[in-house]
């Protein structure tokens, strides 16, 4: 489903903005992103990858902006609600 689609991919850095909140990235946010190729890997080891490796490309004017935090507070998913499940 992902390849069959134009993707806006949200990246957060391991790195702190002025609020004290990692950094969030909008990549593709006016034309979308492509999936253009990915493998998967599941490692043994400690050390070794479990996971994908997907490369996505695009073109944009800019090629990436950075998600503001909503007056000051981090991405926490507060905003977010789960719906109800129906059953029957």
């Amino acid at each position: 489903m992902l390849a069959q689609n134009r993707l806006i991919v949200f990246a957060e850095l391991n790195e702190l903005n002025n609020d004290g909140y990692n950094t969030i990235l909008c990549l593709g946010g006016t034309n979308g992103l492509e999936l253009t190729s990915g493998t998967g890997a599941s490692g043994v080891a400690l050390g070794d990858m479990n996971g994908y490796d997907w490369t996505l490309e695009g073109s944009e004017n800019n090629p990436m902006d950075e998600v503001i935090n909503p007056a000051g507070a981090g991405m926490d998913n507060t905003a977010f609600t789960m719906g109800t499940i129906v059953t029957s």
